[in-house]
């Protein structure tokens, strides 16, 4: 698993996302300075 896989998985399984219940595309996007995409690849 790459490094960049490993950020957004770690985020989604240790965090949540400012005020809101659960991790959308755009906003882990937004948080991990990936595109949309890259984040949709890697969960």
């Amino acid at each position: 698993m790459g490094q960049r896989n490993a950020t957004v998985v770690r985020k989604t399984l240790q965090q949540k996302p400012p005020a809101a219940t659960h991790w959308s595309r755009a906003s882990m996007a937004a948080a991990t300075g990936l595109s949309p995409s890259t984040v949709g690849r890697n969960l």
